[in-house]
């Protein structure tokens, strides 16, 4: 080569090279903005992963598959880790991601066109050319999803194979771009066999190939199988949870062929696929897997339906090797007429020119796009953001404790995600119960059931959804689906006296579930320095009008509040809170609202002015809520319509059932019957509950038995045990168990019922509410001894105030664990010796029988969750330690047999001696006063002799002297 052709090939690579540069860079640059919103599903499991809390879609909830991209989530988990802001990492990264993909199609088309040439030829910047100037494609690179990835380790994996057929004798570095695209997307196997069958046909022919081809295979299935292995051991199943979300319905076929025209003609690429077959002219073995990869992508998009995402993003799988190919394609067709030439000059020249027609007519196509489709430059993860956002501070001027979220868009408000802030995922993409449910619907062929009721029953949180919102939505298809009953409200809730709006769009609904009822309006006004005024609403009831009226306490109170509501200036009868409970809607506690019903006046008829006072402290508030038609109030509607069949089964006698508590409801409140009883009905479906919970169908024994209660109170008692047993999802359900309760202590008033609300909210950590019910503990109850009953008040009352003070005093300073003995047993019981079977550390494991109060994870018991009451004794003995605090206390729970002891062994006597508080359910705290053993050596020793029972033991801790020590 002359010096004049080496400097003519540099002059064309450089402005080759600024060519493909700059159109990537306006590419770029123009759908920079756009974040689509599911990206945020996987910043939030990166986030979760980097602090170390697992595979978590929202902070505390369970652990569950709901991202299709592992390795994606894995890169930004590690970009996460080391203190990037995750959004703005994954916008860098795809556009790195991007230039990749870019350097590897160049390199391909070299490889097919001009192998071993050198500098960068006009054919090669094609494909920059077209991906780049492909809105549909191009906005998927900063989107924040795997896509970048995607490409590149397609087109990583086609070099690589091309650059091993070339030369056998290389290492299959294939493999790890074939395991990566695997673990990226589920398809992505597709792709690997593409690749693997060609390394085949290369075994076949040659016997050069044979020990690549098996390099290649044993890696990619080793790491795939151990890869897999992790998976299921995790999650118990081989697919996402996205796939049961997702999973292809009876048409999809037909609607993914559709979405493949229409993608193909949106993106003006159609022309590129018979360039792509003209590409073979090249070698069969070169361009095969190019091709084999564009076809499965175009396969997979039909055979999925499609997506919902605007922009074609499934068909952009398949951009890069057709563009690809189209370029090697264009290059051959071009070169074609030189034949009859007399050099290569001619070849050269029309190659450029057909290179640089196909670019312009691109630019000149897709130019002006960039400017006219608006989601490009929006971001839709942003948007959901600041709704989750909005969302946290309206619930922080309300007082609330916590805030839940029902959406479609899943991504933002599960990376804004928070102990207090635990939004629910609609379309089942990060829940595994209603994804299960959804699936077995499109494989059975079931109607579609009522989702407010699976997402009011399979969500149960663990911090109370206290206000619970539907964002605006712009999915067109909206407006036909059954949720689209969700009724939207304008919130105008000012943060400051100079007007700002917290929530100045429509970002709330009416129907604030568990707490808030249905209200007429939606207000969020200021009452007092107390009370915030959420909504109201009136309705007639037996022919009685009332008013009802929603409130939030900013601050606990205990001063009695009066409530008086007036129509016309004629008040109706008092409601007097916080003295009593006039029903089981009210609350009482901080960050919990206050629902009341308040009588109007039945002599007032006609369109009259309503208002209602608040009284408290000395003070009357009135508040005015405006002009009420009397005559024309509706009865109060049904807070929960009943779903068309119990999901997730075909069962003749549930779908019954089912059709009959519907027509019972419909029946109770048209007639303006508020209450539901039907004793036979509530009998069936526990026998249908006990069916269900014996074939494994936990969610239908869970729906049955909440069914149960609602069609009779007097069921709460027998089943509120079997509801926290039958957890969808195997999580714990605390707020059901204590709405199952407080409906039964309301309906029945048995204190026995009280008694068993103060150790659930002892055990829960609710100590005001544990105090409160203790504190209001009857003197006697019927059909219970006295000597028994003041017994069992005394100890729940000790219970309550020792657990409180243990949690109220930071124990880095009042309470130290017992020195040199495993004390918290998070780990190995260090220096406790053993003899027998019996004590070992146990974790506390919510899928078999969970304990309530357990600090920490692990705890030190004689029988495991599997093993309780089976035959497993022995005895355990802490090393020697000094006395030197005022109390010791600790955790114990079990069975109350005197062959199950723990003693504090001072010389060789037992000076203090405890032994299980008769509960599997609660961890009992015990505190033993040291004063007359201060200073001496001692021993804590376990033993359990009783075959038939346990005992288990937790958060050991020393005391010093204490001004006011608790007493038990």
């Amino acid at each position: 080569m002359t010096i004049r052709s080496r400097s003519w090939n540099r002059l064309r690579s450089v402005v080759v090279a600024a060519l493909a540069l700059g159109v990537a860079w306006f590419g770029v640059a123009r759908v920079w903005p756009f974040t689509v919103d599911d990206s945020g599903i996987a910043y939030a499991y990166a986030k979760h992963f980097a602090a170390g809390q697992g595979p978590r879609a929202v902070v505390g909830g369970p652990i569950v598959e709901g991202y299709s991209d592992f390795s994606w989530v894995a890169v930004l988990a590690v970009a996460t880790k080391l203190g990037f802001y995750t959004p703005s990492a994954a916008k860098v990264l795809g556009v790195a991601l991007f230039a990749v993909t870019c350097l590897a199609a160049m390199s391909v088309v070299r490889r097919l066109r001009r192998p071993g040439g050198r500098g960068i030829d006009w054919p090669e910047a094609m494909p920059v050319v077209l991906m780049a100037l492909c809105p549909e494609f191009i906005v998927w690179a900063p989107s924040g999803l795997e896509n970048a990835l995607y490409w590149a380790l397609m087109m990583t994996l086609l070099v690589l194979d091309l650059r091993e057929a070339e030369r056998p004798s290389l290492a299959p570095y294939s493999a790890a771009a074939a395991v990566g695209i695997c673990i990226t997307r589920p398809e992505g196997v597709l792709y690997a066999a593409v690749v693997s069958t060609a390394k085949l046909f290369d075994a076949i022919r040659a016997r050069d190939s044979r020990r690549q081809f098996a390099l290649f295979l044993g890696f990619a299935v080793a790491a795939l199988g151990v890869y897999h292995a992790i998976h299921y051991a995790t999650f118990r199943s081989f697919v996402p949870n996205t796939y049961y979300a997702k999973a292809p319905a009876a048409d999809a076929w037909a609607k993914g062929k559709q979405y493949v025209k229409a993608a193909l003609r949106a993106t003006h690429l159609l022309w590129a696929i018979p360039l792509a077959f003209g590409a073979c002219v090249a070698g069969l073995r070169k361009t095969l897997p190019a091709l084999g990869c564009m076809l499965a992508a175009l396969g997979f998009a039909a055979y999925s339906g499609g997506d919902w995402m605007p922009h074609y993003r499934f068909v952009g799988f398949a951009v890069p090797p057709l563009v690809t190919l189209a370029a090697v394609g264009v290059a051959r067709g071009a070169a074609w007429p030189s034949r009859w030439s007399r050099g290569p000059v001619v070849e050269a020249w029309l190659v450029t020119a057909a290179t640089l027609a196909v670019c312009w007519a691109s630019w000149a196509y897709n130019g002006r796009r960039f400017e006219r489709t608006r989601f490009l430059r929006w971001c839709h993860f942003c948007s959901r953001l600041q709704d989750a956002r909005n969302h946290e501070t309206l619930r922080d001027r309300l007082g609330l404790r916590a805030a839940s979220m029902l959406t479609h868009d899943f991504g933002g408000p599960a990376f804004a995600s928070s102990p207090s802030f635990r939004p629910i995922d609609l379309l089942g993409l990060c829940d595994q119960p209603l994804a299960l449910l959804s699936f077995e619907q499109k494989r059975t062929g079931l109607p579609r059931f009522d989702i407010l009721r699976a997402q009011y029953f399979l969500h149960e949180q663990d911090a109370y959804p206290t206000l619970l919102y539907f964002p605006e939505n712009f999915w067109t298809a909206f407006s036909v689906m059954p949720e689209a009953r969700f009724a939207y409200v304008d919130v105008m809730a000012p943060a400051r006296s100079d007007g700002r709006l917290i929530a100045p769009t429509r970002v709330a609904r009416s129907a604030f579930v568990d707490f808030f009822p249905y209200v007429d309006r939606f207000v969020f006004e200021d009452v007092d320095d107390r009370f915030v005024l959420v909504g109201t609403g009136a309705f007639r009831t037996s022919g009685r009008p009332f008013l009802l009226v929603a409130l939030s306490q900013r601050e606990p109170g205990t001063d009695p509040v009066s409530l008086t509501a007036r129509a016309g200036g004629v008040p109706g009868d008092p409601v007097e809170l916080f003295g009593r409970q006039p029903e089981l809607g009210i609350r009482f506690f901080r960050g919990e609202p206050l629902v009341v019903a308040l009588p109007l006046p039945a002599s007032v008829h006609g369109e009259r002015t309503v208002d209602f006072s608040i009284a408290s402290a000395g003070k009357t508030v009135t508040v005015n809520v405006g002009v009420v038609s009397l005559d024309a109030l509706r009865p109060r509607p049904a807070p929960l319509p009943f779903p068309n069949n119990l999901p997730g089964t075909s069962d003749p006698e549930l779908m019954a059932l089912g059709a009959r508590v519907r027509e019972l409801v419909a029946r109770r409140y048209q007639g303006g019957d508020l209450a539901l009883f039907d004793v036979i009905l509530g009998r069936q479906l526990v026998d249908v509950a006990d069916r269900a919970e014996k074939t494994g169908a936990s969610s239908d024994g869970y729906l049955s038995l909440v069914w149960a209660v609602q069609a009779d109170p007097d069921l709460l008692r027998l089943v509120y045990r079997r509801i926290a047993a039958l957890r969808p999802g195997r999580r714990r359900a605390p707020f059901l168990e204590e709405r199952a309760l407080l409906g039964a202590f309301y309906a029945s008033r048995d204190p026995l019922v009280q008694l068993d609300l103060v150790h659930f909210y002892a055990g829960i950590r609710q100590w005001e509410k544990a105090e409160y019910f203790a504190d209001r503990l009857p003197a006697l109850r019927p059909d219970t001894a006295a000597a028994q009953w003041t017994n069992e008040v005394t100890l729940a009352r000790r219970i309550v105030q020792a657990r409180r003070a243990m949690d109220s005093e930071p124990s880095a300073v009042r309470a130290v664990p017992i020195p040199g003995t495993a004390s918290d047993f998070e780990g190995e019981p260090l220096g406790w010796t053993r003899d027998g079977a019996a004590f070992d550390v146990v974790k506390d494991d919510e899928r078999v029988a969970p304990i309530w109060g357990v600090e920490g994870e692990h705890y030190f018991s004689s029988g495991g969750p599997s093993e309780r009451g089976r035959a497993a004794t022995g005895r355990a003995e802490s090393p020697p330690f000094i006395v030197d605090g005022r109390l010791l206390s600790f955790l114990v729970v079990g069975d109350a047999s005197p062959r199950l002891n723990i003693e504090l062994v001072v010389d060789g006597k037992a000076v203090l001696h405890a032994t299980g508080p008769n509960s599997r359910y609660f961890f009992f705290p015990v505190v033993w006063d040291l004063r007359s053993v201060h200073g001496k050596r001692a021993v804590l020793t376990l033993s359990d002799s009783d075959p038939h029972g346990y005992i288990a033991v937790d958060h050991l801790r020393m005391w010093p002297e204490l001004a006011a020590p608790p007493e038990g």
